[in-house]
């Protein structure tokens, strides 16, 4: 394929409309064209597929210190009330176990004979 140029002519080149289907360019041209609408398209959904990654990835960094800050600072006053209770649950069984520990012993003070 040559292309000649004459330098006393002006150039013109007629305007045609990519987007439409009735005056498509044929030939070479044409496959261009269509490389790059098919291009477009792509880079349209990639473009789509980017914005949603960003969106998700903002959401997750939003979101992430507080919970991350669950994790690190518990809730304290829950944390406390639980610790008393096993503590008191511990004194209890100690206690318990004292009591039943006191209750032969009485028993065997009376089964001895004086003396």
């Amino acid at each position: 394929m040559t292309i000649s140029i004459n330098n006393s002519a002006p150039a013109q080149i007629a305007p045609q409309d990519l987007n439409n289907s009735q005056s498509a360019p044929s030939g070479q041209a044409g496959d261009a064209s269509t490389i790059v609408n098919t291009t477009a398209e792509a880079s349209s959904a990639q473009s789509d597929l980017i914005t949603a990654h960003a969106g998700l990835v903002a959401l997750a960094n939003a979101t992430a210190p507080s919970g991350v800050g669950n994790l690190v600072n518990p809730d304290l006053n829950g944390e406390g009330a639980r610790l008393q209770a096993l503590q008191l649950k511990q004194q209890l069984g100690a206690q318990s176990i004292s009591i039943a520990n006191q209750a032969p012993q009485a028993l065997l003070s009376l089964l001895r004979q004086p003396g």
